[in-house]
């Protein structure tokens, strides 16, 4: 009987670990392909570095993620905002990431690079600011869009 229940512990054990990494594995190589949920838990520690996988000295934080577009190849930006109040986590001591969004395109390296904006300075693009500003509820021109996303995922 112990045996029977050692044996059934153990299963349900590396059941449950073989669904994680799967889990993982899934958001480091199928993000693109696929959409992310709605809210993201990420791991960020007091450096700023952020992981999708639970580490040590990586608190978890939820950040939203808005899947505008679910056409493929797809890739994700970061909307940025000057805001501590809406921050999910600081990249600098006065700029905040507040969320992640969908867009078509793809990734160059770490770099999403939207369609028809590949060569773009997307920071300085319009459109991408009206996009996280209406996405986020930003005040003014206190947002603004980032493609250096790779990088969460794994890619480089």
């Amino acid at each position: 009987m112990k045996k029977t229940l050692k044996k059934n512990l153990l299963s349900i054990f590396c059941i449950t670990l073989a669904i994680f990494f799967m889990s993982a594995a899934y958001l480091v190589h199928g993000f693109a392909r696929d959409p992310l949920p709605c809210m993201l838990k990420i791991y960020v520690n007091q450096q700023g570095q952020v992981l999708v996988v639970p580490r040590e000295g990586y608190p978890a934080r939820n950040i939203r993620v808005a899947n505008i577009s679910i056409k493929n190849p797809g890739c994700y930006i970061a909307c940025h905002s000057t805001n501590p109040d809406k921050a999910v986590y600081a990249i600098s001591p006065k700029i905040f990431v507040i969320g992640l969004i969908r867009i078509q395109g793809q990734y160059e390296g770490q770099f999403c690079r939207p369609k028809d904006y590949e060569k773009a300075e997307i920071r300085d693009e319009v459109i991408f600011k009206e996009i996280c500003s209406k996405t986020f509820q930003c005040i003014g021109n206190s947002c603004w869009a980032g493609g250096d996303t790779g990088k969460l995922f794994g890619v480089r």
